[in-house]
């Protein structure tokens, strides 16, 4: 007969088996579905890597041509300043231009005004010249700009000899 200790110890022995049995048991049963998420997850990835290598060059495309875009608009904002800039300079140039045919018609008609004058002796007059005319020296000393804010211009005829 076996001792009632041993009886024991052998249940105890059998109980642990059992349970071992029913933990593999279990541990394969989960051990199965984690082992296909694994499987899926690197499919995926595999997936997504060439779905990027497909998309990459489209992607890079498109960031060119938004690059190319941006530098074009760039661009087109550049060219318009520097017209708007180039026009300023023209009108700039095209006033200086007037204002230089003014300045040399004025000194034009005030030599001709001085030619024109009879000397003293020739006057039968002793003493220095007559006047010149007040209107034709103030057009001289005329501050260019001053035409611009509305001064009066100047508009004499031409005298012919």
């Amino acid at each position: 007969m076996i001792p009632k200790s041993q009886k024991l110890l052998r249940c105890e022995l059998e109980s642990l088996r059992c349970q071992l049995q029913a933990q593999t048991k279990a541990f394969e049963f989960l051990n199965h579905p984690v082992t296909m998420l694994e499987k899926e997850s690197c499919l995926q990835q595999i997936k997504i890597q060439q779905l990027e290598e497909v998309l990459g060059p489209t992607s890079h495309q498109a960031d060119k041509e938004r690059h190319k875009w941006d530098v074009e608009e760039g661009q087109q904002e550049l060219y318009e300043a520097l017209a708007k800039g180039l026009q300023g300079l023209q009108k700039t140039l095209h006033d200086e231009e007037v204002q230089r045919a003014c300045t040399t018609r004025c000194l034009q008609l005030l030599a001709q005004e001085i030619r024109d004058r009879p000397s003293p002796r020739e006057a039968g007059v002793a003493g220095p010249h007559p006047p010149l005319r007040p209107g034709l020296l103030s057009l001289l000393d005329r501050d260019p700009r001053s035409r611009e804010a509305g001064g009066p211009r100047f508009q004499g005829k031409q005298r012919h000899r």
